[in-house]
């Protein structure tokens, strides 16, 4: 079995050095502790997957790299839960290796166009964010390979490869699922578990 684990990779989420929490991202936070830790051991093995650079999506093999912004966002995540176990860092490429054993962490985005705070307005927001909601909360995982290179930009969503990724799954059975939007960006944060 294979838990796969859905976070923001919103900037928002990393503690400020003596700045309190912005409003609006404490739920956010609070619904990552709670599916983090219900899907691994303090100590278990955890295979972080996100996007090298958020503008553009990355061809290739997979890189081993923690110096992305999603990279550290998850790595800020885990140790709020107190992980302690060993945490390998893959970009998002077509090249990656299929999820299997262990947690595996994706790290990405809806849309940004919700609301008048949204930093990208306009009509496909709600279809990027229909089509990822309706893929967690059923398990269909594959549907999330639609999600392409000019769909997602449009929507502002910046994370398409890592969607994509998570797509290679094909199906999972739901286990929780949560999402905000409290900036006008929307923030999944899911819970699945592998049939493979």
């Amino acid at each position: 079995m294979t838990a796969l684990v859905v976070v923001p990779a919103a900037p928002l989420l990393l503690p400020g050095a003596g700045q309190e929490t912005p409003p609006g991202v404490e739920p956010v936070l609070a619904a990552c502790d709670e599916i983090l830790a219900a899907a691994l051991p303090a100590d278990g093995d955890v295979t972080v997957v996100a996007t090298a650079d958020h503008m553009r999506d990355l061809v290739g093999d997979p890189v081993r790299t923690r110096d992305c912004m999603g990279h550290r966002v998850a790595g800020s995540l885990l140790d709020r839960v107190g992980h302690t176990g060993v945490r390998v860092s893959l970009t998002a490429t077509g090249g990656m290796p299929q999820p299997a054993g262990g947690t595996w962490v994706f790290v990405c985005d809806g849309s940004a166009s919700v609301g008048q705070k949204s930093p990208r307005p306009g009509p496909v927001g709600a279809q990027v964010d229909e089509l990822i909601s309706a893929a967690l909360a059923e398990g269909d995982l594959a549907a999330l390979g639609t999600l392409d290179d000019t769909l997602a930009a449009a929507a502002g969503c910046t994370t398409a490869a890592v969607w994509r990724a998570l797509a290679s799954v094909g199906s999972a059975l739901p286990t929780a699922m949560v999402s905000h939007a409290p900036y006008g960006v929307t923030y999944f944060v899911a819970r699945l578990d592998s049939r493979a």
